[in-house]
């Protein structure tokens, strides 16, 4: 699977986001794209007790795929992203396995849905979409008050991306002058 043409991270992180927003519609679920981890976390720690559902895109790195001779030969990168799944439970601690008024699903489900939902998307990488884990958010409080009103887990998968031949020509020279 090829893509038409190389797509820039913002491209493809505005994809991502309109794809689950898209495919979240009438949820209750928002879609935010974040610029890089510090906003990410700003976002969760900013997360009502009771709030509809997240769903949080970010942008996490890139790593040249090859050798240390190959890297800049193969012109392909593996981009990292996470996307963070939350909603808030208030002091209600049961519903990560059963629905919660006023969604008709369960936690766990929704974070296996939208897991999906990345898996099948085709537009943004060279390869197959490479789904890597999905893991409880981490503690977001001081010890002891970790995740008490909050549900989140964090998954995380890479897409495959070529990048341009660099070359020692000026631009606009042709090679054969």
């Amino acid at each position: 699977m090829s893509l038409p043409a190389m797509i820039s991270i913002s491209a493809q992180a505005n994809q991502i986001g309109q794809w689950l927003t898209e495919q979240t519609q009438g949820s209750g679920a928002s879609v935010e794209l974040l610029a890089n981890q510090r906003h990410l976390w700003e976002s969760i720690y900013s997360m009502a007790v009771d709030g509809n559902p997240k769903i949080l895109v970010c942008f996490d790195g890139e790593t040249s795929r090859g050798s240390f001779n190959e890297r800049n030969l193969l012109y392909r990168v593996d981009r990292a992203w996470v996307v963070v799944v939350m909603r808030g439970h208030g002091f209600d601690h049961s519903g990560m396995n059963e629905p919660k008024v006023p969604l008709a699903t369960a936690f766990y489900d929704d974070c296996e849905g939208v897991r999906d939902l990345l898996r099948r998307m085709t537009s943004v990488s060279e390869e197959p979409l490479d789904y890597v884990s999905m893991k409880p958010l981490p503690g977001v409080a001081q010890p002891g008050m970790a995740n008490v009103f909050l549900d989140g887990y964090v998954i995380s998968f890479t897409t495959a991306n070529d990048l341009p031949a660099v070359t020692n020509l000026a631009p606009g020279e042709d090679p054969e002058t």
